[in-house]
């Protein structure tokens, strides 16, 4: 989140997963707070389906917005929003930047590359932007 209060950024939102999910749940509390405590504007979206296609879905929710970063339960969900961004011609990372979760195989695949937080141990504590 310093990063993005670096490059002033006004307006995060988090793209939730699965409400039941345990890691749902931490990720939000965890950019809901810190957000909060650095004078960002925060909100979330969702819960979606934790898939591409529940990324191309929530993609619809910022159009419009004042959004300038999306902090996203997976990288799935992440894919999803970046192509249906591409398609409608949203400028990525330009316009919006989109950071997903989980560091998987699919984030440096798409175009432009996702950045993903690989977290270990207690969130948020440790974690690494890859």
């Amino acid at each position: 989140m310093s990063l993005l209060k670096r490059y002033h950024y006004t307006a995060v939102a988090y793209v939730a997963g699965p409400a039941a999910s345990w890691a749902n749940q931490s990720r939000w509390a965890a950019v809901h707070d810190i957000g909060n405590r650095m004078g960002f504007k925060v909100n979330q979206i969702g819960p979606v389906h934790p898939t591409v296609e529940g990324g191309y879905q929530a993609a619809l929710a910022f159009e419009g917005g004042d959004t300038t970063a999306i902090i996203i339960y997976n990288d799935l969900i992440a894919v999803g929003i970046v192509l249906r961004f591409t398609a409608d011609g949203v400028n990525v990372p330009g316009d919006v930047s989109v950071i997903g979760f989980d560091n998987t195989l699919i984030a440096p695949v798409v175009t432009p590359p996702i950045t993903s937080i690989r977290s270990w141990g207690r969130w948020p504590y440790a974690v690494c932007c890859c």
